[in-house]
């Protein structure tokens, strides 16, 4: 049967709150959700309401047709969530169309967020196959059972299809990047164009803070991989269409397999990839790096590796262990000292704060770790010590509620509030001591200034206010070093400033 062209679908990406902040990458959730649906030539097209903070709302009522029959939005748990709810009440309110959630959050609670009035469907999973499949359905009036991994309301009850059990491996071809303008997309802070792609999709690990041992724990395999030379085509697509000077891997874990990525590295220099473009993971775990060789990790230097992101999460053996994490705090010290050798590569550590369990203790120990590896290699980076959240269906979450009596949120508008950048009042979990917090919150102060990141960042940019910050960071640095150093947390004026910076001066770059 043909597509009728008066059904239009319009997928969303919704506004993400203090993590606009410094990048802005294309939303990939969208372009893969996409892609079988515009295969089948389906009427597609993608807003993303990023670029307008203030005024979204009005944005989305002009692109609003008459035409357009469902809008999907894409969702990831915490603050995306308000502006979601507020996207899908503004259009059950004012237009006769169906709301359609996808993404992260949907996919670990379907039931709880197809509850809400405002939400008609929720698709659990990945979403290529089964937007094509909810479109045709729609457009033609067929019944919803065989969509793949749909939630839907059916005489007042919800009815649930079975998920695919296999990972969309979507070849790059068909991915459609028209949907969005891809000039509009660059990392904020050095003016780059860095677009992320996917060489491997799912993680085998079972960290029990992380999402992936709930997300992947119904698939037949925990992790599947590109073929490299389809890897290579994407990216050399990429540079032919849209000039890019830096591609960010965007794989849960990238080294699982090193065999495969030494294997990558060789295609990058032989194609002549590495001589124009850096490559960047946000994937890579302590004890892959630390299986490799110096012969690897020279490799890795020839191919222009810029930054590798690396989880340390925490400097306490204890909390690694329970985490079941399954490294060393031996392993993170001898791949700092590894690295230290090839100042070409950034190592960007990071950590997160406040978990449930964790102590004084512990975090001094973090607080230690950290000290001691920007020691060994001053061209490190540290992450921003993200304060621990809890994530649906994680056995960390589980554990929390157990033995700290967490309350875990019950409804969309509770797990909205679960950011602690955004949410309206200051998150002080149970577990909380007045001298426990006070360290949390001047380890986050210290991050960017004793690495001299945001100096780095931004001395060379143009704009007057940014140049101006990266010069105070310099000068505040010895300041915030002997704190961190004697963990002097008192009267820490700094960190309402830091915040109301990424607030209100970050987010909006």
């Amino acid at each position: 049967m043909q597509n009728k062209p008066n059904f239009k679908t319009l997928l969303l990406y919704p506004k993400l709150g203090s993590s606009d902040a410094f990048i802005t990458y294309p939303p990939l959730s969208l372009i893969y959700a996409a892609a079988d649906s515009v295969k089948r030539k389906k009427n597609v097209s993608i807003l993303d309401l990023r670029f307008y903070p203030k005024n979204y709302l009005e944005i989305l009522e002009k692109k609003i047709t008459p035409n357009i029959k469902l809008v999907g939005i894409s969702v990831m748990t915490g603050s995306p969530i308000k502006y979601a709810l507020e996207i899908s009440r503004f259009l059950k309110t004012n237009h006769n169309v169906s709301i359609l959630w996808g993404g992260i959050h949907p996919t670990l609670l379907p039931e709880e967020t197809l509850k809400n009035k405002y939400i008609d469907y929720v698709i659990a999973g990945y979403g290529s196959t089964a937007l094509a499949e909810l479109i045709n359905a729609l457009e033609n009036n067929y019944p919803l059972e065989k969509v793949v991994g749909l939630y839907y309301k059916k005489n007042g009850k919800i009815s649930a299809n079975p998920s695919s059990k296999k990972h969309e491996l979507i070849p790059y071809e068909e991915l459609p990047y028209h949907l969005v303008d891809m000039k509009n997309y660059f990392r904020k802070t050095l003016s780059q164009r860095d677009i992320p792609i996917f060489t491997s999709l799912g993680c085998p690990h079972q960290c029990i803070f992380c999402v992936a041992p709930v997300l992947y724990k119904s698939m037949e395999k925990k992790w599947v991989a590109y073929e490299i030379n389809s890897v290579i085509q994407h990216i050399k697509t990429l540079i032919q269409r849209y000039q890019i000077t830096s591609i960010t891997v965007f794989d849960d874990d990238s080294f699982i397999d090193i065999k495969r990525m030494i294997h990558f590295f060789k295609c990058c220099i032989s194609s002549g990839i590495s001589k124009n473009v850096k490559i960047n993971f946000r994937g890579v775990r302590i004890n892959e790096l630390d299986a490799m060789n110096d012969k690897d990790i020279a490799l890795m230097v020839k191919a222009n590796v810029g930054y590798i992101m690396i989880g340390i999460e925490s400097g306490s053996q204890r909390i690694l262990d329970l985490m079941k994490k399954k490294i060393s705090l031996e392993a993170i010290k001898r791949v700092s000292k590894k690295l230290s050798l090839y100042p070409e590569i950034t190592p960007h550590y990071n950590f997160f704060v406040g978990m449930p369990g964790e102590t004084k203790k512990d975090l001094l120990n973090t607080k230690e770790l950290l000290l001691e590896l920007l020691e060994d290699n001053p061209h490190c980076y540290l992450g921003f010590g993200s304060d621990w959240k809890p994530i649906p269906g994680s056995q960390m979450t589980a554990m929390a509620k157990q033995q700290f009596n967490l309350q875990i949120p019950a409804t969309l508008e509770n797990w909205a509030e679960i950011d602690s950048f955004d949410a309206r009042s200051v998150i002080r979990y149970y577990w909380y001591s007045k001298d426990y917090e006070r360290l949390i919150r001047l380890i986050q102060c210290s991050s960017g200034i004793i690495d001299l990141k945001l100096y780095k960042e931004f001395i060379t940019d143009k704009r007057f206010f940014l140049k101006l910050l990266s010069i105070l960071s310099l000068i505040y640095r010895p300041i915030i070093m002997w704190r961190i150093k004697h963990s002097f947390s008192r009267l820490l004026i700094e960190f309402p400033i830091r915040n109301w910076l990424i607030k209100h001066v970050f987010t909006k770059l």
